[in-house]
């Protein structure tokens, strides 16, 4: 994924800054499982995880907790992620031109199917690692986060997608 998004970067980055409002990229995810897919992408664009603790709060996202495309390249302001059914503008929250993405009128048309991490922080349903630590430092990015939203001892669980191979009944003896 991390290669696909940086040839989308390297593509778009050829279009003069002038000649354009903003830059982004469209992500389509095709073949058997594109709910998969679509949640690499994400979790590739923003360095996702989730994280609990051992108090009550539920799971709850964590927005650049890992390596994340849209922290290294703030140049992109976006990127559209979906399969040809459907999709979500997601809006990198560390491109300098974010507060104009938020109130674009793609952003508009896509109505509730936007990710912006900003909004879900301070809705209370997301956090943010907005910390300066070296993202391979998981210990040292738990206990700034435990510091910032004022939670007990935290760990980041990240939940896999598990698959079903069928064969046709010639061959399963």
């Amino acid at each position: 994924m991390s290669r696909i998004i940086k040839d989308g970067v390297v593509q778009v980055s050829t279009y003069p800054a002038d000649e354009r409002d903003f830059c982004l990229l469209w992500l389509v995810a095709t073949g058997a499982d594109t709910e998969a897919q679509c949640r690499q992408f994400l979790g590739t664009l923003y360095g996702l995880t989730d994280v609990v603790g051992p108090d009550s709060h539920p799971l709850i996202p964590c927005y650049y907790f890992r390596n994340s495309a849209f922290f290294r390249w703030p140049e992109l302001d976006g990127a559209v992620v979906g399969s040809v059914r459907h999709g979500t503008l997601c809006i990198n929250t560390y491109s300098p031109r974010a507060h104009g993405m938020r109130s674009s009128s793609l952003a508009r048309m896509f109505g509730t199917a936007v990710t912006d991490p900003g909004d879900l922080e301070g809705r209370g349903l997301a956090y943010i690692a907005d910390c300066a630590l070296h993202r391979r430092d998981e210990n040292g990015v738990l206990q700034y986060l435990q510091g910032k939203y004022g939670r007990p001892a935290l760990m980041s669980i990240d939940l896999q997608t598990w698959g079903v191979f069928y064969l046709p009944e010639e061959e399963q003896s």
